[in-house]
């Protein structure tokens, strides 16, 4: 009786906004996708991305059953396992469309650009919990910065604009967070768009493409290099206000979007269901965002502060870059649209983040799940 009675009195609870706006836009994600190949002669991705998500809910698990604790204690070997995966690319690397990012295990890819995201979080997380006594020391900022800065090259060599920026950007968030002295992160944040904004007269830093794709938001030539923004934004247009109707999209059946069931597979929400799909993507989004900083703000332990607002970093670059993008309003770098794009570690990190967070929040408060 009085176990059971102590069973009672601890409050479990499940993370329902968190669990709910997540189990809905991969449903959101599935009949996309369904839509955008159901005209297709060779065949559709559906079948693939349900297998994906089946898989899925072994990093789910594994990311929700483990506790943080055993990442900030081991973080040292997860950031060698880290430079381990990227460093595969250069000898198991696939090369497609002038980068070199994959490795193929049997029928599926594997990007290890995606899963390095989650684990520079850990290892960031570990190397300022154990440097929490030193926040104020120039010499912590510099050792943070060389943390990422041989995943950054690793990546930005594939190479990988987008996967890059997240680095930085959730580095940022993070040092924030760990209480970096904020003239530091000034500093560096300007370096880096020197860098950025000299890479387009130093020979080697950019890509031809890369470039191609910066200048091309500048001018509107629909056969030149935004030629897929220009018909992303047609599509998004055809939309109105509530859209062509599922399966209907003009835009979409006649292939005039390419690879739009991965970065642009907004554009097929936007033109099947129009504003209010749009609307309730953005919905769903905010009802995720909300539930992620509620748990930063109730987190009580500094790590898991820092873990969560990591994963904080990861889905909102994702998914503000990716709609700018659909909306011809940044230059195409390569990001999916979180738990919607078609992609088999893209979806397997996002579902990890969020066993990651359901585990924080199971720490801090005793989630039942």
């Amino acid at each position: 009786m009085r176990m059971l009675s102590n069973l009672r009195s601890h409050k479990f609870h499940m993370n329902w906004p968190l669990i709910i706006s997540t189990s809905a836009l991969l449903l959101l994600g599935l009949l996309a996708i369904y839509s955008e190949g159901i005209h297709k002669t060779e065949g559709s991705h559906f079948i693939k991305h349900c297998r994906v998500l089946i898989l899925g809910i072994v990093p789910f698990f594994i990311f929700y059953k483990i506790r943080l604790n055993f990442w900030i204690e081991h973080w040292k070997l997860l950031y060698i396992i880290n430079i381990f995966l990227l460093l595969s690319i250069y000898f198991l690397g696939h090369s497609a469309g002038g980068a070199k990012r994959w490795i193929m295990i049997g029928s599926f890819t594997f990007q290890p650009s995606e899963l390095s995201k989650l684990i520079t979080v850990f290892t960031l997380a570990g190397f300022f919990y154990k440097n929490q006594n030193n926040v104020q020391k120039f010499s912590t900022f510099l050792k943070s910065l060389l943390h990422i800065s041989v995943p950054l090259f690793l990546i930005f060599k594939q190479p990988h604009l987008g996967a890059s920026l997240v680095l930085i950007f959730t580095w940022g968030l993070m040092s924030f967070q760990f209480g970096t002295p904020l003239k530091y992160l000034i500093g560096s944040f300007t370096v880096v768009l020197v860098i950025l904004s000299s890479a387009f007269v130093v020979p080697g830093i950019l890509k031809d493409y890369q470039k191609e794709r910066i200048y091309a938001m500048f001018k509107s030539d629909d056969k030149g290099s935004n030629y897929q923004q220009i018909k992303g934004i047609i599509a998004i247009g055809n939309g109105g206000i509530d859209g062509q109707g599922f399966l209907s999209g003009t835009q979409k059946e006649g292939r005039f979007v390419p690879e739009q069931h991965t970065d642009f597979i907004f554009t097929v929400i936007a033109e099947e269901f129009g504003l209010l799909g749009s609307s309730s993507v953005l919905g769903l989004f905010t009802v995720f965002f909300i539930s992620l900083w509620r748990i930063i703000l109730r987190a009580e332990q500094n790590y898991h502060k820092l873990i969560a607002i990591g994963c904080f970093g990861i889905v909102f670059f994702h998914l503000t870059v990716n709609m700018a993008m659909n909306l011809n309003i940044a230059p195409v770098v390569g990001l999916w649209l979180p738990f919607i794009s078609f992609g088999g570690t893209a979806i397997w990190l996002c579902l990890s983040i969020v066993g990651t967070l359901l585990q924080i929040d199971h720490q801090e408060k005793g989630t039942l799940f």
